[in-house]
């Protein structure tokens, strides 16, 4: 009876701790866009999106007024302005990622070999990210080339943790669509031979 009091305490800190890890008591922080937990940590509200979408996506806009605000301002600019701004900040964006370790054999790193695809995926991704999101300014940094440092750091980090948690998107994908996996597949094999 002794040990009973122990033992349920600790099972106690473990489910805590085990929800805390979960995420199911995290606050949303400054700055950060709403946070909407669903019923199961992690996964949210993709069982309700997966069923009905159209209306959790109604139901969403309807909670999140400031979000459309946002939106409406965005879209009262002029689409040609807004078109020509992106694609200046895009290209320079691809230019900063793709040309930073071009310069004398003495300065380069050793060589780096990858697959196209994955190289593209990367360079491609971390750009659109900086273009849409916004870059560290001069200003805040102290000066340009500190910016951009900043910039490929913070984007590659980004990327790193989005491929994390696209792999593990892979295998919910396989598990709660197999027939689609198989279409894939069949695909794939239909174009190799």
């Amino acid at each position: 009876m002794g040990l009973l009091l122990p033992v349920l305490l600790a099972l106690l800190a473990c489910l805590f701790g085990g929800l805390y890890f979960l995420g199911v008591f995290r606050q949303r922080r400054p700055g950060e866009p709403p946070l909407d937990k669903g019923r199961i940590p992690w996964l949210g509200h993709v069982l309700e999106f997966r069923k009905n979408t159209l209306k959790f996506l109604q139901r969403m806009r309807k909670k999140h007024v400031l979000i459309n605000q946002s939106l409406r301002q965005l879209v009262r600019t002029p689409q040609r302005l807004r078109m020509q701004i992106l694609t200046e900040s895009m290209m320079r964006n691809l230019q900063n990622l793709m040309l930073h370790n071009l310069g004398s054999a003495a300065n380069q790193k050793t060589w780096t070999e990858d697959g196209l695809y994955n190289y593209c995926y990367n360079i491609v991704f971390r750009a659109g990210y900086l273009a849409l999101y916004g870059n560290a300014t001069s200003e805040t940094e102290g000066d340009k080339e500190k910016a951009i440092n900043k910039d490929r750091a913070e984007s590659d980090i980004l990327f790193q943790e989005f491929r994390k948690y696209e792999q593990l998107f892979q295998i919910w994908r396989i598990m709660f669509y197999p027939q689609v996996e198989g279409e894939r597949l069949q695909d794939a094999e239909f174009f190799l031979e």
